[in-house]
């Protein structure tokens, strides 16, 4: 690489000097991460602050600084005073002084070096190589990771594609076999190398290729693979079996055998192919030349070893084109060992007729593997898993700790029951097998269960232990687990305690298992349905670090979401005609747009309104297609002030009608009671938001459905109602924001309520703990600490400090600054304060320049008990 020092990230991560591996304190983890992570930039600068959160997040910034600049000067000391290229806060390297191997990839790639890139590419980025205690660092090496793995599948595509241009259909399918290892999920991929590999004369190889990958997919994730590769076993496997037999011929009884000599072949030809001149054919005319000898060698040889003798040999190569027909195989040749008996020669010659009659059999066995061809366990119909049974809790020894397991068991099934998406076993078909041994087949047989939940309860002291499994009803698998501790407490107490949180657990992973059935269900390719799953699990993983307290884990959750919008427009290429990746695509950015303001939230918003009307272009009247187009059309209503007149009440059509269509759909009714309270609809809205109460099995909306629940009925004035939900939401989700929110709500607006700045002020200290200022602006929630501050101004206002209610507001003027969007938002919350404070003409203004900005939010005004007092003069 032209450089003394050079940095090996591909296929692991070591620092090499001119004597070899570089030793000691530069060689510490955390400096190699370090190392990597400038590697990884793309010869861009990485600023301090953000490698401080990928190696050190839990340190105090000034320590972090610290660590980060010790790490610096080690590694100068190690490597060279200049490695570091510096400007302001950033930190780069030097390629003069250090090089990467992920930098000659790159450019090998940029370049279209392929067999460079491929000799580069020793394994997966960073493999095997961990940093404790860095999370950050972790999601950032596996975005990376599978960037260049996708770039490494690139080039050794273009390598195979050359040697087919070529004609080289060996080294083509060298490189196709090398991809397919690199990605054994790609039915595409598998075709390709079929293709090679028949095109090069190995018609067999391309059988036994096309059924592992068939096992591999059906057990790895219980699909068959894409009806192209299907199609293409048949074909070759018939086009096989209709080939020209191979004919060995019997020595005669006096014909001296020859050591080491195989018995004399006939001539085969393929079909259409002449004789070579002076050759004679084996049968007379009216006989079949390819035809097997009649004699029945099934007993033959002196040791009665059975040998078959059905079946047929192969035929020589023939020409074929890589997009064409698959091509003729060549024979195959084995070496015989030499018998030394005439009746161990026949032996050996059926054994030889009998390995023409394994061809027969591995083409009848290699058809059972192909899709819609059952497998012998396959007879079994498909099983709902939305229908559970919760088998009877086990305990250990002691009848008091049974009679709580049953108790347990008996709680959880009721709580189940009561979600109407699943179909739960009653008590009384589950209680029969309490303490008894039973196969898990009889009883999916029998109950007719797609999920089966196990538990066990233990006692240690004062505390009980349950752990809980959820099995696959079908295959035994064991989908997920946990274990639930409670401290020893009133029986019926610990009985509840333990049944919701285990009742959570449930139906958050049942929910998981749920997607990917559906997921499955959609497509018949394989690679699409594998590209689907790692894009559901990017999005999972985006949903978890956006709820960390910091900018950068906003970043993080983003660059996630971009993989996940990557990995479903591949899976889009896959399969065109499977509308889920293009609704997924279209989930992606209304997600993204949560994690961006302004101009970036409203292209992110177009973006989804593009794929969902490529899934509904697909599907017209698909449900959840019409649910995040309703979706993205409600949110690009709020996003700016000028928005279209028109798109409010799309939202509204595009999401009755998809509740329409399937009711189960939470996440609309959630979306469409807020669209309902904003509008006005107060009534209606709490309707709809029980009904996302009621229809969300899996727990995907719960903490948005709660928060809508408790401002709905907060807005219709009752309450003690909305404590309740506020409650709810608390206990349930002790992390999330908005149940801190709510309660600073209901001190501004409950009039039952005394006033208690005290509690109010605490209340936003904890929500800018839980939901840091600089956190959310990154989200794209700016205005969210402006609010929180003035409704606790309102509440100092209420109890005469009047002071602390003005230098609050003039904190939000420099806040909101020249943002036109903020100061918008700005003058509703500011008219309460200043109507509270006595300044009624002041608050009136406000409302009138809020109103002819926002005027579709009229009726919610109009309803807003705030300003009961003066929207008369409105």
């Amino acid at each position: 690489m032209g450089s003394a020092f050079e940095l090996r990230v591909l296929g692991g991560a070591v620092l090499l000097g001119p004597h070899g591996p570089v030793q000691g304190r530069a060689a510490h983890r955390r400096r190699l991460a370090l190392l990597a992570i400038l590697a990884g930039a793309q010869a861009r600068a990485v600023g301090r602050e953000r490698i401080l959160g990928y190696l050190w997040p839990d340190q105090p910034s000034d320590a972090g600084r610290h660590q980060l600049s010790e790490a610096l000067y080690v590694l100068r000391k190690a490597v060279g005073e200049s490695v570091f290229v510096t400007a302001g806060d950033e930190v780069g390297l030097n390629p003069a002084i250090l090089g990467t191997d992920v930098a000659a990839f790159r450019a090998a790639m940029a370049g279209e070096c392929f067999r460079d890139a491929v000799a580069l590419y020793r394994g997966p980025f960073l493999d095997g190589f961990h940093v404790s205690d860095a999370p950050e660092f972790e999601r950032w090496a596996e975005e990376v990771r599978s960037s260049l793995s996708d770039a490494y599948g690139t080039a050794v595509e273009a390598l195979a594609e050359q040697c087919e241009r070529a004609a080289d259909f060996a080294g083509a399918a060298g490189w196709w076999r090398r991809r397919a290892v690199h990605d054994p999920y790609s039915s595409r991929i598998a075709l390709r190398l079929m293709h090679a590999l028949a095109a090069g004369g190995e018609r067999g190889a391309a059988l036994k290729h096309a059924a592992a990958h068939g096992v591999f997919l059906r057990e790895e994730l219980g699909v068959d693979p894409d009806p192209e590769v299907g199609e293409a076993m048949h074909r070759l496997a018939a086009e096989t079996a209709a080939l020209p037999r191979l004919v060995a011929r019997a020595p005669a009884e006096d014909e001296p055998f020859v050591e080491g000599e195989a018995p004399a072949e006939e001539e085969v030809f393929a079909e259409g192919e002449a004789p070579a001149r002076g050759a004679e054919p084996e049968a007379e005319a009216g006989g079949d030349a390819g035809a097997a000898p009649e004699e029945d060698f099934s007993r033959a040889g002196e040791d009665g070893e059975e040998h078959r003798t059905a079946g047929s040999g192969p035929a020589p190569p023939a020409a074929a084109s890589v997009g064409g027909p698959l091509a003729h195989t060549g024979p195959a040749s084995a070496a015989l060992v030499p018998p030394t008996t005439r009746g161990a020669l026949l032996a050996r010659f059926a054994g030889h007729v009998g390995a023409a009659a394994l061809g027969a059999l591995l083409i009848v066995g290699l058809l059972r593997l192909l899709p819609g061809v059952p497998a012998s366990d396959a007879s079994q119909e498909a099983l709902d898993i939305r229908r559970i049974a919760v088998m009877p809790f086990e305990a250990s020894g002691d009848p008091e700790h049974q009679a709580l397991a049953d108790a347990i068991t008996g709680s959880l099934i009721d709580r189940l029951s009561g979600l109407g998406t699943l179909r739960v076993i009653p008590r009384r078909g589950v209680m029969p097998y309490a303490g008894r041994a039973v196969v898990l087949d009889s009883i999916t047989r029998r109950l007719r269960v797609g999920t089966l939940v196990t538990g066990r309860l233990q006692r240690s002291g004062a505390v009980y232990r349950v752990d809980v499994q959820m099995v696959d009803g079908i295959t035994g698998e064991q989908l997920a687990s946990t274990q639930v501790q409670v401290a020893q407490t009133e029986l019926f107490a610990l009985q509840d305690a333990v049944s919701a949180q285990v009742e959570r657990f449930l139906r958050r992973r049942l929910g998981d298992q749920v997607r990917l059935r559906e997921h499955r269900a959609g497509t018949r390719s394989a690679s699409a349905y594998a590209l689907a799953v790692r894009a559901d699990g990017f999005r999972a993983r985006a949903r978890r670090v956006a709820l960390h307290n910091d900018p950068l884990d906003v970043a993080a959750a983003a660059a996630l979401l971009q993989t996940a919008d990557s990995l479903l427009h591949r899976a889009q290429q896959e399969d065109r005609q499977w509308v889920q990746p293009r609704i997924d695509r279209a989930w992606v950015w209304v997600e993204l747009s949560g994690l961006t303001s302004g101009t970036a939230r409203v292209q992110a918003l177009q973006a989804a309104l593009g794929h969902a009307a490529a899934a509904l272009d697909l599907d017209g009247e698909n449900a959840a297609a019409l649910e995040v187009r309703g979706t993205a059309s409600w949110r690009l209503s709020t996003a700016v002030s000028e928005a279209p007149d028109s798109l409010r009440p799309n939202a509204e059509r595009d999401l009755r009608a998809a509740t329409l269509r399937a009711p189960e759909l939470a996440r609309a009714w959630s979306t469409l009671s807020q669209l309902l309270r904003m509008k006005g609809a107060l009534a209606e809205s709490e309707q709809a938001a029980e009904r996302a109460l009621e229809e969300d099995a899996f727990l995907e909306e719960a903490p948005a459905i709660l928060d809508r629940m408790f401002r709905s009925t907060m807005m219709l004035g009752d309450y003690a109602g909305a404590a309740r939900w506020c409650g709810r939401g608390g206990r349930e989700f002790p992390n999330d924001w908005r149940f801190l929110d709510c309660q600073l709500l209901l001190l501004r607006e409950d009039p039952g309520v005394s006033p208690d700045p005290a509690r109010a002020w605490a209340l936003v200290a904890r929500l800018e703990v839980l939901d840091p200022p600089a956190k959310a602006r990154q989200a794209g929630n700016p205005y969210s600490p402006i609010f929180r501050r003035l409704v606790a101004a309102s509440v100092s206002a209420r109890v005469g400090d009047g002071e602390r209610a003005r230098a609050e507001l003039a904190r939000a003027r420099r806040d909101v600054g020249n943002n036109r969007e903020l100061a918008v938002d700005l003058k509703y919350d500011e008219a309460y304060v200043r109507l509270v404070l006595g300044e009624r003409n002041q608050a009136l203004r406000l409302l009138r320049e809020y109103l002819a900005v926002r005027h579709e939010n009229r009726e919610f005004i109009l309803r807003d008990r705030l300003f009961a007092d003066i929207v008369p003069g409105l």
